[in-house]
C-alpha cells in the first residue's frame, strides 16, 4: 500500500499499533544514558561518594532547573513524516486525554501527543 508519496497505511481502516513502535533513536540514546548512570550508582552503592563521572547527571540525560530534575526529551521528530500523515488525532482537546472515537490516540489507549 505504498504510493508515490510514501503513505504506507493510507487506505487501511485500522491504524498501525502505536504501542508497539520503538522509541526514536534520540530518545533511546537518552534512556541508555540514564540507565548507565543508574548502573554506575548501583556499583558504587557501598562507597561514601558517587563516582566522579556520575556527579554531573546532566551528562546522563537529565535536565536540572533549580531544584527540579527531569528526564531530558529529544527534540527530534517523533516519527517519520509518512507515519505522522497516516496517524493523526482528530480531536480538539489540547494536552488532555481524549474520549472521542475519532481520536486515533484514544482508540489505541494512548494520550494525545504530537
Amino acid at each position: 500500500m505504498n504510493d508515490a508519496r510514501g503513505h504506507f497505511y493510507h487506505g487501511h481502516k485500522k491504524p498501525p499499533p502505536l504501542k508497539k513502535l520503538p522509541p526514536t533513536d534520540a530518545n533511546l540514546q537518552l534512556h541508555v544514558l540514564r540507565a548507565h548512570l543508574q548502573m554506575l550508582l548501583w556499583k558504587a552503592a557501598d562507597q561514601r561518594d558517587p563516582p566522579e563521572e556520575a556527579r554531573n547527571i546532566a551528562n546522563f540525560g537529565w535536565n536540572i532547573e533549580g531544584s527540579a530534575i527531569t528526564p531530558a526529551v529529544s527534540t527530534a521528530p517523533v516519527a517519520p513524516q509518512a507515519l505522522l500523515d497516516a496517524v493523526s488525532c482528530s480531536c480538539t482537546a489540547e494536552c488532555k486525554a481524549c474520549s472521542g472515537t475519532r481520536c486515533s490516540c484514544n482508540s489505541t489507549g494512548l494520550s494525545c501527543t504530537d
